[in-house]
């Protein structure tokens, strides 16, 4: 008899000796500069794995600070909007100064969540260079995951926590796009909205795909100039390459 533990919870794979074999050349790529050694990067998989996710999405959204997993922003937001319509979350202020969030149930305002700049300052986490570079951002990271465990809480399996809320790195996806790039001209502009660009770039997070892969596939210079056909090019091949790397 086989000594290989037999694993069922999805197909990629049937027993754990191919999850570790898959786990090491996770490894060895070097593309998950954070995963030093194959026991995390089995911890990660098997943690994506009960929440329905590929070996591949969970290697890059989730991270495991003190035994408790935590997740990018990116992948929250996403794992909302995949929720719909149960649940939906909708941004009503984003800035420098604070963000304000509206959460939906079942089609119906469930509540808002706002988090500001002085509460982060009495938090004492103002200090930190990724909130001194990146104040919008962190503060649309807190807003999202505090509202989150307040009004969709079960939309994990597992508590929702950011890495930088915990003391870990933040995820460099969580960084909103005008906050990436500040030198940007005013001509770049795109004929998608805001909200759209943001949910296929949360899909590429959530199934593991490279948005600069999916950029180069559809011929689209980037997310801030991208047009609609292109928009629509994009969804059909993160559609059509679910998981794939």
């Amino acid at each position: 008899m086989s000594n290989a533990v037999v694993v069922k919870t999805d197909n990629t794979f049937q027993t754990m000796t191919e999850l570790e074999r898959f786990a090491n050349y996770a490894v060895k790529s070097g593309q998950y500069k954070d995963i030093k050694d194959v026991a995390t990067a089995v911890v990660r998989i098997q943690v994506g794995r009960e929440m329905g996710l590929s070996a591949a999405a969970s290697l890059k959204s989730i991270q495991m600070i003190g035994g408790t997993p935590t997740f990018s922003a990116a992948f929250v937001a996403a794992q909302i909007k995949k929720s719909k319509p149960r649940y939906n979350f909708r941004p009503k202020t984003v800035s420098d100064k604070e963000c304000t969030l509206t959460f939906y149930e079942d089609g119906e305002v469930a509540g808002e969540y706002t988090y500001t700049i002085e509460e982060a300052r009495r938090a004492e986490l103002t200090g930190k260079d990724v909130w001194r570079k990146y104040p919008k951002s962190m503060l649309f990271c807190r807003a999202l995951t505090a509202g989150a465990r307040m009004y969709c809480s079960d939309v994990t399996v597992f508590p929702i926590y950011t890495s930088e809320e915990l003391g870990g790195e933040p995820h460099a996806e969580d960084i909103l796009e005008d906050e990436q790039k500040p030198e940007r001209t005013s001509g770049a502009t795109s004929e998608v909205s805001i909200e759209d660009r943001f949910a296929l770039l949360n899909s590429c997070v959530a199934q593991g795909i490279d948005i600069r892969r999916v950029l180069k596939n559809i011929g689209a210079q980037s997310l801030e100039s991208m047009t609609e056909p292109e928009y629509k090019r994009a969804i059909q091949f993160v559609n059509s390459n679910k998981g794939e790397q």
